[in-house]
C-alpha cells in the first residue's frame, strides 16, 4: 500500500469513529426540528436565585415542576413532555395521557397536555411523577432529564405512542398508563430562564442522614505467638477499611426519537 493510499485510510477511519457518536444519539428515523420554541423550565430556590435541587429520601417523591414556556411568536396548540430517568430513581404513577418505555437502566415517559399555550405563557406540572428508589445510592441518584415538545411534531412523528415506542427495548413497546390523567396548569410562582432551549435538568439528591454509614472495619487482636528471636515485635499489621467508588453519569445529548438507531 502506499504511503498517500495508507493516509486515506487512516482519515477514513477518523471520519468513520468520529460519526459514531452522532450515529448513536441520532433518530431512528429522520425528523423536521420542532417548528415551536419551547423553553423547559423549572422552580427557583429562593436561597440561591437558580433552579432548585431537591433532597429526597429513599422511597420518597421528588417534588419537581416541570415547565415549559412559549418562546415562539405564535401559539402552540398542545405540548407534549418527555421525562427520563436513570439508575436509583424511577418513575413511579402511570398517568393515562402518558406512554411509559425502559431501556436497559432508562425509564422515559411521554405525556401529552391538550391545552394551547400563547406566546410567552407558561404551564407548569408539579403531580408527582419520580421518586427515589427504596434503598437508593447516592452515586446511582442523578438529575431527571425533561424535554418538552409541540403535539405538531409529535403528530408528525407518527404519535405519541410511535415516539415513546423509540425508547423502548428493541422488540418490545412502550405501555400507557392506566392511572388518572396528568395535570399542566398555568405558572404562578417564579421560574428558571430557559438555557437550553425545550431541555432541562432539575437536580435531585438524597438525604445525607439516610445514606448508610459504613461499618468500621475491625482491628485485629494480637496474636499470642513470641515474637521471633532478634526482635521485632509479634502481633499482626493493622489494614485500612475499604473504599467506595463513586460513579457518575452525563447524559448530554438532545435527541428527537431515542436511543434506537434501527
Amino acid at each position: 500500500m502506499t504511503s498517500r493510499s495508507a493516509m486515506f485510510v487512516r482519515l477514513l477511519a477518523v471520519g468513520m469513529l468520529a460519526a459514531l457518536p452522532m450515529a448513536l444519539a441520532a433518530p431512528a428515523s429522520a425528523a423536521a426540528p420542532d417548528p415551536s420554541d419551547l423553553g423547559a423550565v423549572t422552580a427557583i430556590d429562593p436561597a440561591t436565585g437558580k433552579a432548585r435541587t431537591h433532597v429526597v429520601d429513599p422511597g420518597q417523591p421528588v417534588p419537581a415542576v416541570f415547565g415549559v414556556v412559549n418562546r415562539g411568536d405564535a401559539a402552540v396548540d398542545g405540548v407534549v413532555l418527555h421525562v427520563r430517568v436513570l439508575n436509583d430513581l424511577d418513575l413511579t404513577s402511570r398517568y393515562g395521557n402518558c406512554w411509559y418505555a425502559e431501556w436497559t437502566n432508562q425509564e422515559s415517559a411521554w405525556c401529552a397536555f391538550d391545552t394551547e399555550l400563547g406566546v410567552d405563557a407558561a404551564l407548569v406540572v408539579e403531580a408527582p411523577i419520580v421518586a427515589a428508589k427504596v434503598g437508593a445510592r447516592p452515586e446511582e441518584i442523578s438529575s431527571i432529564i425533561y424535554q418538552w415538545w409541540s403535539q405538531e411534531w409529535v403528530d408528525a412523528n407518527g404519535g405519541l405512542q410511535a415516539v415513546a415506542d423509540r425508547w423502548a427495548v428493541p422488540g418490545t413497546a412502550a405501555v400507557r398508563g392506566d392511572g388518572a390523567t396528568l395535570s399542566a396548569a398555568p405558572a404562578d410562582e417564579k421560574l428558571s430562564t430557559p438555557v437550553t432551549g425545550s431541555l432541562g435538568f432539575i437536580g435531585v439528591t438524597l438525604t445525607p442522614s439516610s445514606t448508610p454509614t459504613p461499618e468500621p472495619t475491625p482491628t485485629p487482636e494480637p496474636t499470642s505467638s513470641p515474637a521471633p528471636s532478634g526482635g521485632g515485635g509479634g502481633g499482626l499489621p493493622l489494614t485500612g477499611a475499604g473504599t467506595t467508588t463513586v460513579a457518575a453519569w452525563a447524559w448530554r445529548y438532545c435527541s428527537s426519537a431515542g436511543p434506537a438507531t434501527s
